[in-house]
């Protein structure tokens, strides 16, 4: 029959220590070790958030701006037929409004 030379547990591997205090520690600095790990990879996600989004918004700014001064002209040289600022097209515009008022509100026969 074979000598039992410690008391530990037949799940934990062989590497793992014989007492409980020895246990407790690896335990403990299996712990501290992962922690460590999220706080590096925490403050590494961090810094780079900080560095890619003002640069992200500054790209965004540019393709704003330049979509802008091209379509910006174009757009108000379309919708120029339609303004209210032409003075005969406004004219028209609350002609036709004023004449709609009138008819809602006439008496039904």
């Amino acid at each position: 029959m074979p000598k039992i030379t410690d008391d530990r547990p037949a799940d934990i591997d062989s590497d793992a220590p014989a007492n409980s205090e020895q246990l407790a520690r690896q335990q403990a600095i299996q712990q501290i070790r992962a922690r460590r790990r999220f706080k590096v990879s925490t403050a590494s996600a961090a810094l780079g958030v900080t560095l890619l989004v003002p640069i992200w918004a500054a790209t965004e700014y540019r393709n704003f701006r330049k979509l802008m001064a091209s379509a910006v002209p174009m757009t108000l040289t379309n919708a120029q037929r339609w303004s209210l600022f032409n003075p005969a097209i406004h004219g028209a515009h609350y002609a036709a409004l004023r004449q709609m008022i009138e008819t809602a509100n006439r008496p039904s026969p």
